[in-house]
């Protein structure tokens, strides 16, 4: 019995210095990143923008300040809001209403519905009196998020070369993986 129990233990001490040590994780990265495909006219990815999930804080002023919230109209649980150049979000995009002071309840913290056009989106809204809120009404009226914008110089892109279905080569723009350049304008970047 003696025998067999060092034999034993001589066997788990061979095993524990020939095994690679294995770590399993089922957690996200601790980072997180936002990520866009954009598909080639064969619906393959050709585009992959990375950017980190929260960003500094952007704002839209509605009054003394760029760029500019032109208006936020309220009707029927759905606000359209309408910004002065492109604003760069996307649907899911979450954004912040502040200082809106003729009705309150417009004040929170909203997910995009829908992303229309560059310049307007539409949040699905409660109790809020349907109306036109501008800056004329509600001066300290601002909107702001953390998401990243798709025009803002905040991503990592990345380009796939196809040889008919398989992708043959991937490149960086401008051969970088910074996150510094703008997704919306990734087609007109280097890649080598």
């Amino acid at each position: 019995m003696r025998t067999l129990t060092i034999l034993f233990f001589s066997l788990i001490g061979l095993h524990a210095q020939t095994s690679p040590e294995l770590t399993l994780s089922i957690a996200p990265p601790t980072t997180p990143y936002t990520s866009l495909f954009y598909r080639d006219g064969s619906n393959n990815v050709e585009y992959i923008c990375k950017a980190l999930s929260d960003q500094p804080v952007y704002v839209w002023y509605a009054a003394n300040g760029s760029p500019v919230l032109t208006s936020i109209v309220d009707a029927s649980n759905v606000a359209t809001v309408t910004t002065a150049a492109d604003h760069g979000l996307l649907v899911g995009n979450r954004v912040n209403i502040v200082g809106v002071t003729t009705d309150t309840d417009l004040n929170g913290t909203y997910v995009i519905v829908t992303a229309p056009t560059s310049t307007t989106f539409t949040i699905a809204t409660a109790n809020v009196t349907d109306a036109t809120y501008s800056g004329g009404t509600n001066p300290a009226m601002q909107l702001n998020t953390e998401s990243p914008r798709v025009n803002a110089s905040v991503w990592s892109i990345q380009r796939n070369f196809y040889t008919t279905t398989y992708v043959d080569r991937t490149s960086w723009a401008e051969g970088v993986t910074a996150t510094r350049n703008s997704c919306a304008t990734r087609a007109s970047y280097a890649y080598n």
